[in-house]
């Protein structure tokens, strides 16, 4: 679906923003600039870097590159079928199991390449978890299933 460009005219230049224009505008509405207070510094927890992933041959995402921070609030919205889960689930490695899988670029959590040779997909998916819209519990008993995180205890991921 496209959106339609729109131009927001500021104090003193006009910024031009593809697609859908900001959901809040404080210019907009008449809100007061934010106190000027000691600035926080943001720490950066993942860094995605031209990220293609590729189900045999078909991209099923494309040079994704952006930056997600501590305490902020990231959604990842987008069209049923455009790829929201499927990078998601390279956050975690999920998508290691399936055999045709493959990605490009990077995927640095804490300055940790996650791709790289010397990282345990295991223990990245026991650091960085994943809640899904129903339950996906394992194939096993729902005392097994409880069990289970507690069984597997903590490690690192290198």
């Amino acid at each position: 679906m496209n959106y339609p460009s729109t131009s927001v005219q500021g104090p003193s230049e006009q910024q031009v923003s593809e697609g859908l224009p900001s959901a809040i505008d404080p210019t907009q509405v008449g809100a007061a600039q934010p106190a000027s207070g000691p600035q926080r510094s943001r720490e950066l927890v993942f860094g995605i870097e031209g990220l293609t992933a590729y189900y045999g041959e078909a991209a099923a995402i494309r040079d994704v590159s952006f930056e997600i921070y501590r305490r902020m609030v990231t959604a990842i919205i987008g069209p049923s079928g455009c790829g929201k889960s499927t990078f998601i689930r390279c956050l975690n490695r999920m998508n290691d199991v399936i055999p045709s899988f493959r990605t490009d670029g990077r995927i640095l959590y804490h300055d940790i390449d996650l791709q790289a040779g010397n990282v345990d997909p295991v223990a990245v998916r026991r650091r960085i978890g994943m809640v899904f819209q129903r339950p996906n519990p394992f194939p096993k008993s729902i005392y097994e299933n409880v069990a289970y995180g507690p069984r597997i205890g903590r490690s690192s991921i290198v």
